[in-house]
């Protein structure tokens, strides 16, 4: 065999030799975010990786759906340009994509039947820690399916799910209801409150949990599920902010027929056509109560 020949065969060989990270090679200390919603579905924790906690989520079966939550925060870059007022801004939750080996001993409570399953590397989505967790209380849920596991404590951050009163204060309710009309715009169709987030510190919202969209339009932007109690403070709210979220939608459209974005789009594979559409709808809504409580 010639000699360049050879080499290039051992350089394959020893990189077929080399060990795929896992988990644990990499991150340290984790805590879940919360208890498994369903079997099959990726894991949520938190976690120290290179120095930094950081939020991760996977591994993904579907290399799509762990894409879509990086496409998202890009959109959300680009639509906050065309927004000079901080307070208007979905902050960006920096999610990238890493590809390691899942560890099955790494978490309590794993599906195993699952886990077993991966011999090789998968696509794993990492995000800012929002909560900084190490400053967060730990306490232990019970699920039936996977038993008393330690999950973090969301009400003991300062980064907790959207409440009633975030519809008092101009800047959360503005990022609030921005970020529902982000999900309605681009039909992300799980609208549970707990992927809406507020700093208390820095009255950034957040909107997280976007593996999916284009599922179907939505009827409204919450669920029909919603306490009785939220109705008319969050009709209030609307109301009384509404001018102010008519300029921002008008300047989301503009952006929206921009060429940096319609170009984005089309790297993405999004029909902006339907995204005008929808923004179209929301900036000649007529009737409050419909858009902003699903009937269905």
């Amino acid at each position: 065999m010639p000699l360049k020949r050879k080499l290039e065969q051992e350089n394959i060989n020893n990189n077929k030799k080399m060990k795929i990270e896992t988990e644990r090679d990499l991150f340290i200390d984790p805590i879940r975010a919360q208890t498994p919603t369903g079997k099959g579905k990726p894991d949520t924790y938190y976690a120290m990786y290179k120095g930094q906690s950081v939020f991760v989520k996977g591994p993904y079966k579907n290399r799509k759906y762990a894409k879509i939550q990086v496409y998202c925060d890009e959109l959300k870059c680009l639509l906050n340009k065309s927004i000079k007022e901080s307070d208007y801004l979905i902050a960006n939750n920096n999610s990238r994509i890493i590809k390691i080996k899942p560890d099955i001993d790494f978490l309590e409570g794993r599906d195993k039947s699952i886990h077993n399953n991966y011999i090789d590397s998968q696509l794993y989505v990492l995000m800012n820690d929002l909560c900084n967790y190490k400053e967060c209380i730990v306490e232990k849920k019970t699920s039936r399916t996977f038993g008393t596991l330690e999950v973090l404590d969301n009400s003991s951050s300062h980064c907790r799910t959207v409440c009633l009163k975030d519809f008092i204060n101009r800047q959360t309710a503005l990022g609030v209801f921005m970020a529902l009309f982000f999900r309605y715009i681009f039909e992300i169709n799980d609208t549970c409150r707990r992927n809406i987030m507020v700093d208390e510190k820095t009255k950034k919202v957040y909107t997280v949990d976007e593996n999916n969209y284009f599922t179907g339009k939505r009827s409204g932007l919450f669920k029909s599920n919603v306490q009785k109690d939220w109705v008319e403070p969050v009709k209030e709210s609307f109301n009384k902010y509404r001018q102010d979220l008519q300029t921002i939608l008008q300047l989301w459209k503009q952006t929206i027929q921009s060429n940096s974005f319609i170009d984005y789009c089309k790297k993405i594979k999004i029909d902006t056509n339907i995204v005008l559409t929808n923004i179209d709808f929301l900036i000649n809504i007529k009737n409050v109560e419909p858009l902003l409580f699903n009937k269905k």
